[in-house]
């Protein structure tokens, strides 16, 4: 679907630094945006910016909560998005028992729950209103993986990868995609709240938020169902599932996390 053929589009986690770019680059081709986020003063401050370029409509919730859900499933009702981004996610370094069941929760709340109801309620819409549009749920390389000390959120990241796929088989004949992008590391606060601002190394290999931005823009316009980026964790998946035995992966996958959390607190 190209880019000007979009008129709405709405987009979760909008203040994050991916949906920062995400936006920016929308609103530079005149398209109307609807940004959602729980934060109220970092989304009026990023309206504030992007309304000289582009219609704004904001709404400021917890996807944590049902009626902030129930309440973005009214704007997509309301507005019929031709392009609806599922961004929003969270992540914790560390082994499972290292935190709170509570929090565990909270990871499959947002990555898979929430993307979940509000991809439904997108395709729901789009098809009742007999409208082309196409639906992104940002996954991760890490979905690929069973991964010690980050499992929650590989295996929530696993729930959209595979639901992604199996939902866009379905609604193609509709002129509906689901697409799925499965980004390695961004340059973003991700792995600094993800680590509960322990300390973190640069990231090595990381892509910036407006490199992300454009891959993003890249597959919608090409449709491409799944896309890994960049080239070198193409690679490192190919030789991670075909050429290694799995449990030399995992354990090397335990080492590069057990780098971003007090190992004192994850023994």
């Amino acid at each position: 679907m190209q880019l000007h053929e979009i008129k709405k589009a709405l987009i979760t986690g909008a203040t994050s630094d991916l949906g920062i770019r995400v936006a920016e680059q929308l609103a530079s081709r005149g398209i109307e945006l609807i940004l959602t986020a729980k934060s109220r003063e970092p989304l009026l401050e990023l309206k504030q910016i992007l309304q000289k370029k582009a219609p704004i409509t904001t709404h400021v919730g917890n996807l944590l909560e049902p009626n902030s859900r129930k309440e973005i499933r009214s704007l997509i009702d309301e507005h019929k998005p031709e392009l609806i981004i599922n961004n929003a996610g969270k992540g914790l370094y560390g082994p499972a028992l290292m935190h709170t069941i509570e929090e565990q929760l909270e990871i499959i709340d947002i990555n898979a729950k929430a993307l979940l109801e509000i991809t439904l309620s997108a395709a729901r819409t789009l098809k009742k209103a007999q409208k082309r549009g196409i639906i992104l749920n940002i996954s991760s390389a890490a979905s690929f993986f069973p991964y010690p000390t980050f499992c929650v959120y590989s295996a929530s990241k696993a729930f959209v990868t595979n639901f992604s796929r199996g939902l866009d088989q379905e609604l193609r004949d509709s002129n509906i995609r689901v697409l799925c992008a499965c980004p390695g590391q961004i340059e973003t606060a991700f792995r600094v709240k993800a680590a509960k601002n322990y300390p973190q190394r640069p990231a090595r290999g990381a892509i910036s938020p407006s490199k992300a931005a454009k891959l993003l823009l890249k597959q919608i316009e090409k449709e491409k169902p799944l896309y890994v980026f960049n080239w070198h964790y193409r690679a490192g998946l190919f030789i991670a599932h075909y050429l290694l035995p799995s449990a030399l992966v995992e354990r090397f996958l335990q080492r590069v996390i057990r780098k971003r959390y007090p190992t004192e607190r994850g023994a």
